[in-house]
């Protein structure tokens, strides 16, 4: 048990950027609960219907059920009651950006514990976040700190450690060695991102089935560099590799997680009443089945036979491996795995569900792609079967599938449901993690 942790020793990401490059896409995106004291700070801020859009008020109950409790109004399109045309701030623009509420500054970054301190992360639902672009953030170092004492001011005073699997009670020290393992194995560029991904979940699926809380930090250190040298024998390159296919139950499973990944659930779609419903559970059945046709996910991402998703697509570039590769990374270092950061769940299990974002990640993309290349296709005038380019996963494609999986991971209550997190170990116990990662990123 570590005591509240201190926002001084604050650790950052090594391989991340970011500033705010005012896309808007957060204030679309995401429903802001504020607190008592902020509600209060925008009511002394004096706003009148003539300044916001619609007639809307600043705020509103946060539900029926959730007496004193509010947050900020949101407007037909679901996008914030305070977001200009121009993608900026109203309360920003008039009272600086001290005055808005807390989830507002903070965003995209988070806070996890580390024991004895923080440590920072981003959400790359952020498209500065996953492009790396805009300042260091060790130059931010103060504000962040700043940030930080704010975010801790009410977590309680005493922080369990987590536990490592679901057969081992928690101990800090032993998620360090455990996540230091993984950094290790995840900064081997030399090996492809696909066979050390499966490498990854093949030593972590080992080594869950003892009670690790029985070793010192020496031994599990030991014991992790044995099960890791033996794995590499087992799975030394792409070439040579045999890894069975997902069988048919695994993959209606995947198909199933991919839904889950692809909502955003916005204040537009929880206003769809019954109608939105029944068309939530015709999708649902298009991804159990594996069947029928994909609902559109936005103006630029229309719905296609699930069956040409299904198939492999082109996606290995130097750019897709260190996008891919930052993102694990990031969620590494950040600890944003496991425990309260996601679903309270061991830090083995979580890093299994951390693993499986980026097949989730690649088919999302393959969907992305094929919708874009028929789109041109239609465009040219051409059928999709004659257009002269192939078609392949490109950087757009990547960047808009990671970011509405990385909405989603973590902060969906749906993905934090005991259906899923049973669906994760069944593809555990029946030896079904390692080929599902092999089968979805393969490229023929």
């Amino acid at each position: 048990m570590a005591k509240r942790p201190n926002a001084r020793l604050l650790e950052l990401p090594l391989l991340q950027n970011w500033s705010c490059h005012n896309c808007g896409g957060c204030c679309k995106k995401h429903l802001i609960e504020i607190t008592e004291a902020e509600r209060q700070r925008i009511d002394s801020q004096g706003w009148n219907a003539a300044e916001l859009p619609e007639g809307l008020p600043p705020y509103v109950p946060l539900g029926r059920t959730s007496e004193g409790r509010y947050r900020l109004s949101q407007r037909a399109d679901g996008a914030c009651v305070f977001l200009t045309d121009e993608g900026l701030c109203r309360i920003h623009a008039k009272f600086g950006e001290p005055a808005k509420p807390l989830p507002c500054r903070l965003y995209p970054y988070v806070f996890h514990p580390t024991g004895k301190g923080l440590v920072v992360g981003l959400r790359y639902s952020c498209p500065s976040v996953i492009r790396n672009a805009g300042r260091d953030l060790v130059s931010q170092q103060d504000d962040l700190k700043q940030l930080a004492q704010e975010t801790i001011a009410d977590w309680p005073e005493e922080i369990p450690a987590p536990r490592l699997s679901d057969r081992s009670p928690g101990a800090w020290p032993l998620v360090d060695v455990l996540i230091a393992a993984l950094l290790d194995e995840l900064q081997q560029r030399d090996v492809p991102l696909r066979l050390r991904l499966v490498r990854m979940a093949a030593w972590t699926e080992l080594i869950s089935t003892t009670n690790l809380t029985d070793l010192t930090v020496a031994q599990l250190r030991e014991t992790i560099r044995v099960v890791r040298e033996t794995v590499a024998q087992l799975l030394p390159d792409e070439q040579t590799v045999m890894v069975a296919p997902a069988d048919r139950l695994t993959l209606v499973g995947f198909t199933q997680l991919v839904a889950y990944y692809t909502r955003e659930d916005t204040i537009v779609d929880q206003s769809k009443g019954w109608a939105g419903r029944w068309k939530l559970l015709q999708d649902i059945l298009v991804y159990t089945f594996r069947r029928g046709r994909l609902p559109d996910l936005a103006t630029d991402w229309k719905g296609i036979p699930i069956r040409d998703v299904e198939q492999a697509l082109p996606w290995k570039t130097p750019a897709a491996d260190e996008l891919l590769t930052r993102y694990v990374v990031t969620k590494l270092q950040s600890r944003a795995f496991f425990g309260p950061a996601y679903y309270h769940e061991p830090v083995i299990e979580g890093f299994w569900s951390l693993l499986l974002t980026i097949p989730v990640t690649i088919w999302l993309a393959r969907w992305h792609a094929l919708a874009r290349w028929q789109t041109q296709a239609r465009r040219q005038n051409a059928g999709p079967d004659i257009t002269s380019e192939p078609c392949s996963i490109q950087a757009v494609d990547l960047e808009a599938a990671l970011a509405r999986v990385d909405h989603n991971h973590g902060y969906s209550q749906a993905l934090g449901m005991r259906s899923v997190k049973s669906r994760l170990r069944s593809f555990v116990r029946r030896d079904q993690l390692t080929s599902l990662i092999w089968d979805i990123t393969r490229e023929s």
